[in-house]
């Protein structure tokens, strides 16, 4: 697992201030994760529009796949980078407390070295929205670890952003029922996205080592 002593909570922030590698910098998830989510924002509406037909009792109005489109593009775009800027923010802010309290990330401080493996997944967990830097194979790993993490609060945020741009194209429909479909339209595509990290994850696994 990593090194996490000497954990310095300011370290992504250190581009252009005298920073001795823009290795030290780390991966904001983001950067990884925006692109794959434009690319795969086709077959996501597909699959949305096919669930959440399935979960309308009415007839649906004819500009229904526009809504489902639109709810996408608009939660991709803005709904889930507003939600890693909030999830980042929260890391740092948690980050700073408590090395303002105990210092440099250590595992001493709390964990004694037998259970050294249960601060590393939190602090896994705590950093996924912004990994901190590692050096070597170890670190190949990490990206589709915190992709899993990340889906979890990603899919809620989908679900409100999608129901309520929804709710602009099916003014008849009642709101439980365009927020159920949204509930259900998500479930299916992030368990596809779920299940594609997870592969990641351990073919990642297979050729680096298990974390």
């Amino acid at each position: 697992m990593r090194d996490w002593n000497g954990y310095n909570p300011w370290m992504p922030f250190c581009i252009g201030v005298n920073c001795p590698i823009l290795a030290d910098v780390g991966l904001p998830m983001l950067v990884l994760q925006f692109p794959i989510l434009i690319l795969l924002l086709l077959p996501i509406v597909l699959i949305e529009i096919a669930v959440a037909r399935r979960c309308m009792v009415e007839p649906l109005p004819a500009r229904f796949a526009s809504g489902i489109a639109w709810a996408n593009v608009l939660s991709t775009l803005v709904g889930i980078p507003l939600a890693w800027f909030g999830l980042v923010l929260l890391e740092f802010v948690a980050a700073f407390i408590v090395y303002k309290i105990h210092g440099d990330f250590s595992p001493d401080w709390n964990f004694p070295q037998r259970h050294k493996h249960i601060f590393d997944w939190m602090m896994v967990i705590a950093t996924a929205p912004w990994l901190y830097p590692m050096e070597g194979p170890g670190f190949a790993w990490l990206p589709p670890l915190a992709t899993l993490i990340l889906l979890l609060p990603y899919y809620f945020v989908s679900v409100r952003v999608e129901a309520w741009i929804m709710r602009k194209f099916w003014s008849p429909r009642e709101k439980a029922d365009v927020l159920m479909a949204s509930r259900r339209a998500n479930a299916a595509s992030y368990t596809l996205l779920a299940a594609a990290s997870l592969v990641w994850l351990i073919v990642t696994g297979w050729h680096y080592g298990r974390p």
